[in-house]
């Protein structure tokens, strides 16, 4: 399982000023990429329930394909954070998968973003997230948190010390705020 918030970054603050708060507080830079997220519209599935998506990611590094991977996200089960259960595969050639879903005629929507990942040596994740057409996040996940009240103490803490504390924690996926939903969680 996979509990995650996302907090919109005020306009005045840089991702560098982010960044050297974080390390700061003990986080280490791990990854920077680009990430291209082809989401797989499955309205024409009967079985398959509106809250459930399937994601094929493309990573890139310098402008460099490196790896892909396709993710089935299940049905949330908490509406203060995102949670849900998450199940991800390594995809080899993912711009042939790609290929597939358009053969096989289904309509796809696309998120890019370009990504920071950080971690804290507790299995905390933080990624600092330029999203096109939607500006930049932070996004906090972890995955089978002890309860959700340690992961919101977790986020509070975070968000006090970046000075973004009273933020509005962000529930919906990059792609529903892309397509409009306005429904997130009020914590």
């Amino acid at each position: 399982m996979e509990m995650e918030v996302k907090v919109r970054l005020p306009e005045d603050m840089s991702l560098n000023d982010v960044l050297l708060k974080l390390s700061r507080l003990g986080y280490s830079l791990i990854d920077e990429r680009e990430e291209h997220d082809i989401y797989i519209d499955l309205t024409s599935c009967p079985n398959v329930g509106r809250d459930v998506a399937v994601r094929l990611r493309l990573t890139y590094r310098k402008g460099r394909l490196v790896g892909g991977e396709l993710t089935y996200k299940g049905p949330r089960l908490d509406r203060d954070v995102k949670l849900r259960e998450e199940i991800a595969v390594g995809i080899n050639d993912p711009l042939k998968l790609a290929l597939i879903v358009s053969r096989l005629g289904f309509n796809t929507f696309k998120v890019v973003k370009s990504r920071w990942i950080l971690a804290d040596g507790e299995g905390l994740k933080v990624f600092l997230d330029d999203v096109k057409g939607l500006g930049r996040f932070i996004e906090l996940e972890l995955i089978s948190p002890k309860s959700k009240r340690h992961f919101l103490d977790k986020v509070r803490g975070i968000l006090k010390a970046l000075e973004l504390e009273g933020s509005k924690l962000i529930t919906r996926s990059y792609l529903e705020m892309l397509l409009g939903v306005t429904e997130d969680a009020e914590v």
